[in-house]
């Protein structure tokens, strides 16, 4: 988003300056009440190039192990990674750990339940869905656990993965996605599939195939498919404008007290996810 946001500020498209850079920085400030030293890990970042650019727009504001000359990892007090195994395998853990709010901050807490889907089915699921109220249920999109006895579909109807292979492809409007914290299936939409791609053999032969692991330990769910198309006006990489209706896809980017931007994405076909052939633009508050 960062990038999107130079272009066109440079442009002269973008009205705001309210960087998504310098808001993280300022926030991270606010957060800390003290100068961010940031150990950020980038092993397991999706897109390394677009956040090597972020974390050099943040400086000099924010010092970074590593990057900055003199900083060492002890003087680290903000720890970020795009992996919980990546940031627990890191040789400072165990002792950065035990200084979690004294003079140490996690970006997001050091718990495997936050690097997998598998909560996601929670506000949903009928052994738990008492617990939230509408309001959060509102903020997200219905997923539902694959389970041996069968598929918890919208009002509480259960069916058998047999009859979920057998409905229409119209009322199969769902993904299944891998909810575990394996990272060789759960990284750069490795294990995603769209069912409603499949046909009835090609559809239950895939939801056995994963239901054959439940025993040990793999945890699936369904995701229903959201759709969303837009009439935009946007300009082709020889600068020629052009006007379609495009499918959407928003990208939220949070800092410390909330979302920093939103990325747009638009393209000519289901899957939107960054492509050659995708119109980028970002939505972000103006500090006008």
């Amino acid at each position: 988003m960062q990038l999107t946001f130079d272009y066109t500020v440079k442009l002269g498209f973008t009205v705001s300056h309210n960087s998504p850079s310098t808001q993280f920085a300022d926030q991270l400030y606010s957060l800390l009440n003290k100068e961010p030293i940031v150990h950020h890990m980038l092993d397991n970042s999706s897109i390394p190039a677009g956040m090597r650019y972020f974390i050099e727009k943040t400086r000099p504001s924010i010092r970074y192990w590593g990057i900055d000359r003199g900083i060492t990892p002890k003087q680290c007090n903000f720890i970020r990674s795009h992996s919980f195994f990546g940031l627990c395998a890191d040789n400072e853990f165990s002792s950065r750990l035990v200084r979690t709010g004294k003079g140490i901050t996690f970006d997001l807490p050091p718990h495997v339940l936050f690097d997998q889907k598998a909560s996601l089915v929670l506000p949903f699921w009928s052994l738990t869905r008492e617990l939230f109220s509408d309001e959060i249920r509102n903020l997200l999109i219905f997923s539902t656990p694959l389970l041996p006895n069968g598929i918890e579909l919208p009002g509480n109807n259960r069916i058998s993965i047999e009859e979920f292979s057998q409905l229409p492809r119209s009322q199969r409007s769902y993904y299944l996605k891998y909810a575990g914290s394996n990272v060789a299936l759960n990284w750069g939409s490795k294990a995603v599939y769209r069912l409603s791609n499949l046909s009835h053999e090609s559809c239950l032969k895939l939801l056995n195939r994963c239901i054959s692991n439940y025993s040990y330990g793999q945890t699936w769910l369904l995701q229903e498919e959201e759709i969303h198309d837009d009439k935009i006006d946007f300009l082709t990489r020889n600068c020629e404008k052009h006007v379609e209706t495009l499918r959407a896809k928003f990208s939220s980017f949070y800092g410390p007290f909330g979302c920093l931007g939103i990325l747009a994405m638009h393209r000519n076909h289901y899957k939107v996810h960054g492509q050659n052939d995708t119109v980028i633009s970002h939505v972000i508050e103006s500090n006008n």
